[in-house]
C-alpha cells in the first residue's frame, strides 16, 4: 500500500486550484503566486517531518520533530495544543490521539532540551510556546 504524502497532496491540489483560477480569470492578481507559495511553506511545516539540523543532537523522535518544529516556527509565540495535534497526529486525523499525547510529547522533548539554549514553557489556557533561555534569562 502507498505511503499517503499529504504535502504532495496539496501541491497538486494546489496546481489545480492555479489552473482552474487562471482559466477562471483571465488576469489572475499578482499575489496569487505568493500566496499559494506560502499555503505550500506552511503544509510543510505541518506535514512534513523534517529532521531539522538544529534538533538533529537531541536524537527527538519523528513525532517529537513534528512538534519542534512546529514550535520553532512560531519561537517565543504560543501554538495551541490543537495546532500541535494537527501538526503531531496529520496523518491520523480520523483517529487522533487525545490531548494527553500531546503533553506526554512535550515533556519527552522537555527532557531532552534540559542544559540546552531552548525551553518550552506552558502557555497557560493557550498552549505552549518555544524560548530561548538568554532572551528569557535562563530558568
Amino acid at each position: 500500500m502507498k505511503q499517503p504524502n499529504p504535502h504532495a497532496d496539496v501541491v497538486r491540489l494546489l496546481g489545480e486550484l492555479r489552473a482552474q483560477f487562471v482559466l477562471a480569470t483571465p488576469n489572475p492578481p499578482d499575489h496569487f503566486d505568493e500566496l499559494t507559495g506560502e499555503i505550500e511553506t506552511i503544509t510543510k511545516a505541518y506535514m512534513v517531518p523534517s529532521v531539522d539540523e538544529q534538533w538533529a543532537r537531541y536524537k527527538f523522535s519523528p513525532t517529537q520533530h513534528r512538534l519542534m518544529n512546529c514550535l520553532s516556527r512560531y519561537i517565543g509565540r504560543s501554538v495551541t495544543t490543537e495546532r500541535l495535534m494537527d501538526a503531531l497526529y496529520y496523518d491520523r486525523m480520523s483517529e487522533p490521539p487525545g490531548d494527553k499525547n500531546v503533553h506526554v510529547q512535550i515533556h519527552k522533548c522537555r527532557e531532552k532540551l534540559k542544559g540546552s539554549a531552548y525551553r518550552i514553557e506552558n502557555a497557560h489556557g493557550l498552549g505552549y510556546r518555544l524560548v530561548s533561555r538568554e532572551t528569557t534569562g535562563g530558568d
